[in-house]
């Protein structure tokens, strides 16, 4: 299970050439006053430097070759939970706006 996790976070993770992307939806969602998206771009982040956050001549800390651990399940949740975090607070944010 961990190996899953581990490989989930790899393909879930954007590559360190999309990193600005992160900063234009955090501008976005404060002007948009998206909260909710707000701190789910801070867990997603958490996991996106350790996994996707490489440069040219970096290794991200987890997107070796080394075993899976626990560490990486917590990664991987924190990964996914930012994710919903963002597609649900944009929801909640929609709403409000509508009504």
């Amino acid at each position: 299970m961990l190996k899953y996790a581990k490989n989930l976070c790899l393909k879930i993770s954007i590559d360190h050439h999309s990193q600005g992307l992160l900063l234009v939806l955090a501008v976005l969602f404060i002007i948009s006053k998206a909260w909710w998206s707000l701190a789910g771009i801070f867990f997603y982040g958490i996991m996106h430097f350790q996994y996707g956050g490489s440069g040219t001549f970096q290794v991200p800390a987890r997107a070796n070759q080394q075993l899976a651990t626990i560490g990486d399940l917590l990664y991987c949740l924190a990964g996914i939970g930012g994710m919903i975090l963002i597609i649900g607070g944009l929801i909640v944010r929609v709403i409000e706006i509508i009504r």
